[in-house]
């Protein structure tokens, strides 16, 4: 009697979806397998939701999909699937597991783990090969080292039409390949020979099917993607052709793009592609010892060029890398900030199994955590409280930049001052030290509070900036730390200006098929003094819109309805 598979992965959030278990369900269809039951939970589901989940598909055997954001939760489900069902094959694989040695059994409660891509080793497991001939299979007994790889496009496409329906508002995860040309220290991606690609025709064929369901986002898990600069462009030059409401992120070299892919990129609609790359830092020494050969100067040309195009740009440092030390971080934090990403992750080193630095680790004096994610605490040129002192700028720049809710206020701060990116978001990390969780309200005093600190121009325009960002995201009654320059017939006016039709067709002609009374739900007003030039701005925060009405308004034939209260 055949038996039957299980697989199993619990994903970091809901909205994410297991690449893994999906490509060895549809490869081991294709080589004539039962369909496995593949069972999907997140590390935030109750622990007996899961654990019940996996026990009821009733596989007899399990495959559990392993990486550094589940090892622990792995672990647990490891042996209580085993103490429960003594009688089950459990197999564990991933890439928390794929570079480890066999001590890894006493973590692990399982009868083998696969290392490296699971496809081929699994299909000749389940045809009945004898495990210690299976390349790419580890047990108590002996390691098979890494698993052979199948052609990519030997693997059908993961994802079956009535399924993508079901994952519209969900992040959708696809590969057009894998591997890595690049061999950067800490990073195990490109321990795999080479780098294998889908055929074009194969690759435009599944996008188009993610754009026809109206999936909401696509990330491609591709190290690298634009590796290949015109297999890139050719791909990109057909999402802009033919998406205009599913998200593409990409993970990208900054300095590969050439002018040509620039220039293409320019023409994409807003929204429709997202690029990540890692800088990691702008440290020359550090970027030797970590293997990295990208060109800064380079970066940064492109990046300038990217800020021209109607995309979301994500950029990443790692702190804890050899021979940069707390002062040499600012740097890197400062010179990539000033290239204005909308998103600027501040990492942690992780001393991952199988890397290289890992192995090195007694060149530069790591210390690192034992237990997963096997982040730094300190080395030779950086040590522990400095790098607890970057844990607090790291959620000042999520809380203040990465949010995007304080822009005008931050462009401020650097457009007026000299202060160092670094410098200020280090002054805000403090702060926000033992705050505990702050409401919206809150951190905009606290950030009102620190521009005092730091005894920095003109405090009381950089407030009224700093109200523009609040009144983009809230309605109501300001907090107290700005200025309220509205009066009761400023709001008398306004409401009067939402009932008169033709002055809506001319300042909100997308309100006018809403009534009167709609409309006063929908926008409101506030009044603002920026270094004593009056300004009255219309906000929409349904639709993102913001009017600006000083010169219509104000000044022609409404200064006498007393707009402001001075």
């Amino acid at each position: 009697m055949k038996k039957q598979l299980t697989l199993a992965a619990v994903n970091a959030k809901y909205s994410h979806t297991s690449l893994s278990v999906r490509s060895l369900k549809s490869y081991l269809v294709k080589q004539g397998f039962a369909a496995p039951c593949c069972v999907e939970c997140t590390i935030n589901d109750p622990y007996f939701t899961i654990l019940d989940r996996i026990m009821k598909a009733d596989g007899d055997i399990v495959g559990l999909s392993c990486y550094i954001w589940n090892a622990q939760l792995v672990k647990q489900l490891s042996f209580d699937i085993k103490a429960l069902a003594p009688e089950k094959t459990l197999f564990i694989g991933g890439p928390e597991v794929s570079f480890r040695e066999r001590d890894v059994f006493s973590e692990y409660a399982a009868d083998f783990i696969i290392k490296g891509e699971g496809e081929l080793p699994l299909s000749q497991y389940l045809q009945g090969m004898p495990p210690e001939t299976i390349k790419g299979i580890m047990t108590p007994a002996f390691d098979n080292g890494l698993a052979g790889n199948v052609p990519l496009e030997d693997i059908p496409f993961v994802y079956g039409e009535n399924e993508l329906a079901g994952l519209q508002n969900r992040a959708v995860y696809y590969e057009t390949t894998r591997g890595c040309p690049f061999h950067c220290s800490f990073c195990i991606s490109s321990l795999s020979e080479g780098v294998r690609a889908l055929p074009m025709d194969r690759i435009k064929r599944e996008l188009q099917l993610f754009i026809d369901k109206k999936i909401r986002k696509v990330k491609l898990v591709d190290r690298t993607f634009n590796y290949d600069r015109k297999r890139a462009y050719e791909i990109f030059q057909y999402i802009i052709e033919n998406s205009r409401e599913t998200c593409f992120h990409f993970e990208v070299g900054a300095d590969l793009f050439d002018e040509e892919t620039l220039e293409l990129l320019k023409t994409a609609p807003a929204g429709i592609i997202q690029f990540e790359a890692g800088v990691q830092t702008t440290n020359s020494e550090t970027s030797r010892l970590i293997c990295r050969t990208n060109s800064l100067e380079k970066l940064k040309h492109n990046v300038g060029l990217l800020k021209q195009c109607k995309m979301r740009l994500h950029l990443d440092l790692i702190a804890g890398l050899p021979k940069e030390d707390l002062q040499s971080f600012y740097n890197s934090f400062d010179e990539i900030y000033r290239l204005k990403p909308d998103i600027l992750q501040l990492g942690f080193l992780k001393m991952l199994y199988g890397s290289k630095i890992r192995r090195e680790a007694d060149l530069f004096h790591y210390i690192y955590r034992k237990e997963p994610p096997y982040e730094v605490l300190k080395n030779d040129s950086i040590s522990f409280p400095e790098l607890m002192r970057l844990k607090d700028m790291e959620e000042a720049v999520e809380i203040y930049h990465n949010s995007r809710s304080f822009v005008t206020a931050l462009n401020y701060v650097f457009d007026e001052n000299e202060i160092r990116p670094s410098a200020f978001f280090d002054a805000l990390g403090q702060a926000l030290k033992g705050e505990g969780r702050l409401s919206f309200k809150e951190q905009f005093a606290l950030i009102g509070r620190i521009y005092r600190m730091l005894e920095l121009k003109k405090s009381d325009d950089f407030l009224e900036h700093l109200k523009y960002d609040y009144v983009q995201k809230n309605r109501g009654p300001l907090p107290g730390c700005f200025a309220n320059f509205k009066s009761k017939q400023a709001s008398k006016a306004f409401f009067e200006l939402l009932d008169n039709e033709e002055a809506v067709l001319k300042y909100f002609p997308w309100l006018s098929v809403y009534k009167p009374k709609e409309r006063k739900k929908i926008v409101d007003f506030e009044l603002f003094c920026f270094e004593d030039e009056k300004k009255l701005f219309a906000f929409d925060r349904k639709n993102g819109i913001v009017v600006d009405l000083s010169p219509e308004l104000m000044y022609n034939g409404f200064e006498n309805l007393c707009f402001f209260s001075m």
